[in-house]
């Protein structure tokens, strides 16, 4: 149980039992000789009083201290109860964005019965859609990037001061020479005999002789970041943190956080932020857009697609001005299409959230450059559009590159980064206004687009949820009509 709990409970309670009895806090207060602040506090669950106070409040509203004192709530607070107890407020970190537990709880307890229905509506509405306490965590750290535009100058200045003190580390070897200097860690590959763990990209073995496990299989890139992200945890002083890669079980926020903060630190310490930031001026000054020169600079930093557009993301907004910016990674396998990473910094509703039944948009860059690899699976493909939500007037400017995943063949994935075109966008990138740049209309998805199959050819299923919504405006402008065709005279 929370250490917060007794002490919620017992203001929801105060305050219930009050209220039930028709006293103001004062009235309360001239009957147990306590301040009216105290008594404030006590309710809004910041104050536990002592026995002998308790034993005074449960006398001046007419109960017994077994009761007030007691964790289980009525079947009124029931809901409200179960929140309190959930993971939702005990893991969720709340302080990331100012609000306590007592701020949720004083707004719940202002009208318990109704507070009590939408608690039970949310906690419904996690089981029946599958939402663990991770999807929150999650939800969160995206909310946290958006909030510093993705750019977190400590990270950045600590990743600075390291490679000062060491040097580049142009190779996975030279960094784990490093973690091997820092804090005695041994660098080794996983046995190929265990299938379990055939696609764990590392795994971490903590004690006083540490040892960090790679998957062989990996890309030399790939195990340069994965080393040095370890170099982060210590670096940093990182406590909470998943032991494997991808993690298999989140426990807290913290643990979430951390893993962000090392990964972000491990790509600042292998790409340069002043490097790229210079050299990503000089490729948007050129007025043509060159595929080639985009797929040169990516390899220059020994980078995989995904580690460099999402440094690209956390560099561009801070230090080359373009704010307005969205990334998303999507993988396809067997014709199935799922976004699995999307941090959205622009004005307009880059669609995510959508129906595990829909299909996305066959239109989108990021899935162009799926099939273009499917083709010619050997080699990254990469892609550039400027488009335009159907519903919507802004465009966007989005560079996608696809590659096969290494530890998983038959799965490919895309990256995309998509710049919001409005002038200043216009202004510092020159290559937007190439004349050789495809444009295209998108839709979110299939089931929602209103385009005919003879105007999209790539369309994957029928427009059904488009057509029940016309179908219901269609029924309620009938249902309209009809009343006022035969409403009577008064």
């Amino acid at each position: 149980m929370h250490r917060q709990y007794p002490r919620l409970v017992l203001g929801m309670k105060l305050r219930q039992l009050r209220l039930k009895h028709e006293l103001s806090l004062k009235e309360l207060a001239e009957k147990t000789m306590l301040s009216v602040s105290y008594l404030n506090e006590i309710e809004k669950g910041k104050k536990y009083p002592k026995p002998e106070k308790i034993v005074v409040l449960a006398s001046a509203l007419n109960t017994t201290y077994d009761e007030l004192v007691s964790t289980k709530l009525d079947a009124e607070l029931d809901s409200l109860g179960e929140v309190l107890d959930s993971a939702l407020i005990q893991k969720f970190p709340l302080d990331l964005f100012g609000i306590t537990a007592q701020d949720i709880i004083q707004i719940l307890s202002q009208a318990p019965r109704e507070a009590g229905a939408l608690a039970r509506t949310i906690v419904d509405i996690t089981r029946d859609y599958d939402l663990s306490i991770e999807n929150f965590f999650h939800a969160a750290l995206r909310a946290y990037q958006k909030i510093h535009r993705n750019h977190f100058p400590d990270i950045e200045l600590e990743a600075k001061s390291f490679r000062r003190r060491t040097g580049e580390l142009h190779t996975w070897q030279s960094a784990a020479t490093c973690l091997k200097q820092l804090v005695g860690a041994d660098v080794d590959f996983m046995p190929t005999d265990h299938p379990e763990l055939s696609r764990l990209r590392s795994v971490w073995v903590p004690g006083k002789r540490p040892q960090l496990f790679l998957n062989p299989r990996l890309l030399d890139n790939q195990k340069a970041f994965i080393v040095a992200r370890e170099i982060a945890y210590h670096v940093l002083d990182l406590k909470a943190r998943a032991l494997t890669s991808p993690p298999l079980d989140v426990q807290a926020f913290d643990q979430v956080l951390n893993d962000f903060k090392a990964s972000y630190f491990a790509g600042a310490l292998l790409i340069d932020r002043a490097e790229l930031a210079q050299s990503m001026r000089d490729l948007f000054s050129q007025d043509q857009w060159h595929s080639d020169a985009f797929l040169s600079l990516m390899h220059r930093f020994k980078a995989t697609p995904e580690m460099f557009f999402y440094r690209l993301s956390q560099v561009l907004p801070a230090d080359n001005g373009l704010t307005r910016i969205h990334f998303l990674r999507f993988t396809a396998r067997k014709g199935v299409y799922r976004l699995s990473k999307a941090l959205n910094m622009s004005d307009v509703n880059i669609p995510t959230g959508i129906s595990l039944n829909e299909h996305f948009c066959r239109r989108w860059l990021s899935l162009e450059v799926l099939n273009q690899n499917t083709q010619n699976s050997h080699h990254e493909a990469i892609g550039i559009q400027v488009s335009r939500f159907l519903d919507q007037t802004t465009k966007f400017l989005c560079i996608s590159v696809a590659r096969p995943l290494v530890l998983q063949p038959d799965t490919i994935s895309s990256v995309t980064l998509g710049f919001q075109l409005d002038n200043a966008t216009k202004r510092k990138i020159a290559f937007s206004n190439d004349p050789m740049i495809p444009k295209q209309e998108l839709g979110q998805t299939c089931e929602r687009c209103p385009l005919s199959a003879q105007a999209c050819q790539l369309r994957a299923s029928s427009p059904t949820i488009l057509e029940q919504a016309s179908l219901h405006e269609s029924q309620q402008k009938a249902v309209e009509k009809f009343i006022a065709s035969h409403r009577r005279p008064n």
